[in-house]
């Protein structure tokens, strides 16, 4: 039995870039005749390449309303019923500011202040500006959150409550950074090179080629586990041995080795991401 929601791509298809989103939701799985698993993102500011690790944006996380409006548009223990999909948010954003539909595709979460009886993580579908540094929203200028079609709270919402902007991990991939601890998930490789801004499949699971470091300590051994680079972000993967102990205990693990040969260069990996 197939995975719900899933698209069948051919090999041309998997390999195609979009200067457009061509209808398809950000993170739709897709799946080729060989059984690859792919998820569809866009990239961000900087052009790809083929074979090296990419992870979400490293912009802010999470943006937090402070909901005392000062302004009387909504005050606190007003409520947003939940028949409605569009909700007005006004109050200050303690982080950044947002330009609209940064956080397209992600999730509002109500209750960000650990202060309600009934969580909610609302999908996205758009939404105007945020304003940062403690500047009230006037009347005529709230943030209007659009969310997907069908998807309604599940209670009340109180502006009281607290809310949380979370960014859509497909959306603006980049370059995954160097860290021996990182600071940012892993989610795939691309196979082909990718302009930037251009929407395109993702690969996160199955033989995949991958671009090693050039200095790779340990040799290309048939099922040794892979990691990214916690050096450079441009040189590519590792293969863990003894020599990076502490990094292949940190870092996120990728996959192994399916093509055995010397260190350097590209090789196939069984990447294990996203099933």
């Amino acid at each position: 039995m197939g995975i719900a929601n899933s698209v069948q791509l051919t090999y041309q298809e998997a390999m195609k870039t979009r200067s457009t989103q061509g209808g398809i939701p950000l993170g739709t799985r897709g799946v080729t005749p060989d059984g690859r698993v792919f998820r569809y993102a866009k990239n961000g500011a900087t052009a790809l390449v083929a074979g090296l690790v990419v992870s979400p944006p490293a912009y802010g996380l999470q943006a937090v309303l402070q909901t005392s409006d000062g302004s009387g548009s909504l005050v606190a223990g007003t409520t947003v019923r939940t028949s409605e999909n569009v909700i007005e948010l006004c109050g200050s954003f303690s982080t950044a500011g947002f330009l609209a539909n940064a956080y397209q595709g992600g999730w509002l979460l109500v209750g960000a202040t650990w202060d309600v009886a009934a969580p909610m993580a609302l999908k996205i579908k758009s939404h105007t500006a945020g304003t940062a540094g403690g500047t009230s929203f006037s009347d005529d200028a709230p943030t209007y959150v659009t969310l997907e079609d069908g998807v309604f709270p599940t209670a009340d919402i109180n502006t009281s409550m607290g809310f949380c902007f979370v960014p859509c991990p497909y959306n603006g991939v980049l370059v995954a950074p160097a860290n021996a601890v990182p600071l940012l998930p892993h989610l795939g490789v691309p196979i082909t090179a990718v302009p930037v801004s251009y929407y395109f499949w993702l690969q996160t699971w199955g033989p995949c080629m991958v671009r090693m470091a050039e200095v790779c300590t340990s040799g290309l051994t048939l099922g040794r586990n892979v990691i990214w680079s916690f050096t450079a972000a441009t040189t590519g993967c590792y293969v863990c041995g003894s020599s990076n102990l502490t990094n292949a205990q940190n870092e996120q693990p990728l996959g192994t080795v399916l093509s055995p040969g010397a260190a350097g260069g590209y090789t196939v990996v069984d990447l294990r991401l996203m099933p």
